[in-house]
Order: structure tokens, then sequence, then C-alpha cells
């Protein structure tokens, strides 16, 4: 086995860990993407959000959070 190997087979393990973890626990993502300031939910984020679509603008991202994470959100995605 090369390093290589070695090291793809602990991504893959990292990567079932993850989604274990995540699913475990009911969590959902979400990742922002910084060109369009945009945010890309996971369908398990979507849901739990109560978002129809998978892609959200930063307002509408606002709008589904959760009123006592909303501040803390607006500091670290300024509007501009």
């Amino acid at each position: 086995m090369t390093e290589q190997d070695t090291l793809s087979s602990a991504a893959i393990e990292a990567d079932d860990g993850l989604l274990f973890a995540l699913e475990s626990g009911g969590i959902g993502t979400w990742h922002y993407l910084g060109a369009d300031r945009t945010f890309r939910l996971s369908d398990r984020a979507r849901r739990l959000m109560g978002s129809a679509r998978g892609q959200v603008s930063l307002e509408e991202f606002l709008g589904l959070a959760h009123p006592d994470c909303r501040k803390e959100i607006e500091s670290a995605f300024p509007r501009i």
C-alpha cells in the first residue's frame, strides 16, 4: 500500500465518520458561496430550516435562521 493509498483510505474513513455524526445528531450543514453571496444548504439543513430551495441569499438565510442566531450571522456576513 502506497502513502497515497493510506491517505485516501484515511480521508474516506474521516468522511464516513463525519457523515455518521451529522446523521446521528440530526444536524444540517451549509456552505457560504462568497462569489455570489449565497448559502448552499444540505438537504437536512433545508428541511430543518424550512426552505424549499437548496441555495438562498443572505437575506433569505437570515429569515430562516433561529432568531437567537441572526445577530451573530449578520456580524459574520455583513451586508454590502
